[in-house]
């Protein structure tokens, strides 16, 4: 059967990269039930499945070149005893990695009950990995992570206004690029907004959602995965991604009293900085550069992905964006 991955990346060897999961495997002491591999997903930008041990189930995952530093984040984040998942090998010939298995999606166990403890407890100690992570700047940027901070707002804006081209492909009208031009001094002046909370930049996983969080069966243990689109960045821009995916799958909406409750947790770790009265503003303060945000991580999957498949798995996405951002400013008193 053909792969949507191995076709977009045909100098990466698919049989090889299995051939030397297997083989590491042996190495380690772990013994395959049968070389039967199962995949979990097979995408422009990323392919991943699993063999069946001895010691349960491990995970191998393959990247895009240009995004490819997801196993060098988890070692790095492992020696901090942060809750990424154990790394068991990585082979930068083919940007693979292979993980052990740390548990259940997060997304499954709400589906059949919905646990606002499990949820809040969850993003807590998402907040307090980002607040961890502020002193690692140099270091992350060694890893290859995307410099996006909120200061620089200007640069951000010329990465998303020279990628015109994409947008035109998307279908945007160009009557919506004009808006989005002409409104270019009021985004820059809502990134400036949002300094104003003195919450300092970290480590923003682009794709922060309860399917990218499992949860151990046996020791309840939540270990987060999918960190190869990670920049650095403002931190609340994870924590909207994630409420945005909440409400989508979940039905919890700002209108509820659930949404608050788990926006306060992950605030915690940002008390002595911010205030609970202004949870309502710093969310309003951040919705447009967080949708600025969402249209850079687009742009970077396509650098990585190239355009044409990324365009036809997401068709009309970044086009979707751009005029939510004309509309967001639009409304603005």
């Amino acid at each position: 059967m053909a792969s949507i991955f191995f076709e977009n990346f045909p100098t990466i060897d698919k049989s090889c990269i299995l051939d030397w999961c297997i083989s590491l495997l042996c190495e380690k002491g772990y013994q395959l039930n049968d070389r039967s591999f199962t995949v979990v997903k097979d995408s422009a930008w990323s392919y991943c499945g699993y063999y069946i041990t001895t010691f349960g189930k491990i995970y191998l995952k393959c990247m895009p070149p240009k995004i490819d530093q997801e196993g060098a984040i988890f070692d790095f984040f492992r020696k901090l005893h942060e809750p990424v998942p154990n790394i068991l090998g990585i082979d930068p010939k083919s940007n693979s990695i292979i993980m052990q298995d740390m548990g259940c999606p997060l997304r499954e166990i709400l589906f059949k009950k919905f646990d606002i403890k499990l949820i809040c407890r969850a993003v807590e100690q998402f907040s307090k990995l980002q607040k961890n992570s502020t002193i690692y700047y140099e270091e992350f940027f060694k890893l290859g992570i995307p410099n996006w901070q909120v200061h620089d707002v200007k640069s951000l804006l010329f990465y998303i206004i020279s990628s015109e081209k994409y947008f035109v492909l998307d279908g945007l009208e160009k009557h919506d690029w004009d808006i989005f031009l002409k409104n270019q001094r009021k985004i820059e002046q809502c990134w400036k907004n949002l300094e104003q909370f003195n919450i300092p930049d970290t480590i923003v996983q682009c794709d922060f959602h309860d399917n990218n969080i499992l949860i151990n069966d046996e020791s309840n243990i939540i270990t987060f995965i999918d960190f190869g689109e990670l920049v650095i960045s403002h931190p609340i821009f994870s924590i909207l991604q994630f409420m945005a995916q909440l409400e989508k799958h979940h039905h919890i909406t700002s209108s509820q009293k659930e949404y608050w409750v788990i926006l306060k947790s992950y605030f915690k770790e940002y008390e002595t900085l911010l205030d609970r009265t202004e949870y309502a503003n710093i969310i309003s303060t951040a919705y447009i550069p967080w949708l600025c945000f969402g249209v850079m991580c687009q742009l970077r999957l396509i650098e990585a992905c190239g355009a044409q498949l990324i365009l036809e798995y997401q068709p009309h996405s970044r086009a979707k964006l751009i005029q939510e951002i004309n509309n967001a400013i639009a409304i603005q008193k």
